[in-house]
């Protein structure tokens, strides 16, 4: 983290990043409430879904991920984030300027989030899901 911190520090960003260390799990939604998106960027198929995501689109944050298949399939490429090319650290760079330059880009990017959240996660929707599953068994 002391090599995060003084790579902010020499960008002249101290005001803008905040270094929170670990959070409880009744904290998340204030951390996300604070960010402007959340970025996933995933080397390999092992994160395969990313909950991550879906906590902060449920937020209203646009997420920028790597585009690995469970992982964009939690979200809408340019509709709902962006997604980059595994281990692409010039496509995330330009992903993180886009969203971050653009605030009304931003901020729709968020709203749709935010739908995309209560429509495809919500509870009822995730029992019919898992019923479906059951009843294939």
């Amino acid at each position: 983290m002391e090599e995060y911190q003084k790579h902010v520090l020499d960008l002249g960003l101290i005001d803008s990043i905040l270094f929170s260390g670990s959070a409880f799990d009744s904290e998340l939604v204030k951390y996300y409430n604070l960010a402007d998106a959340v970025i996933l960027p995933s080397m390999d198929k092992s994160e395969a879904f990313g909950v991550v995501l879906i906590e902060g689109m449920a937020c209203a944050k646009p997420v920028i991920t790597s585009n690995l298949a469970g992982v964009r399939s939690v979200y809408e490429n340019n509709i709902s984030g962006l997604s980059f090319e595994v281990l692409n650290q010039q496509d995330l760079r330009d992903k993180v300027r886009k969203i971050m330059l653009d605030n009304d880009l931003r901020m729709q990017m968020g709203l749709a989030a935010r739908g995309r959240v209560e429509k495809m996660y919500n509870q009822s929707t995730l029992i019919k899901k898992l019923e479906g599953i059951y009843t294939l068994l």
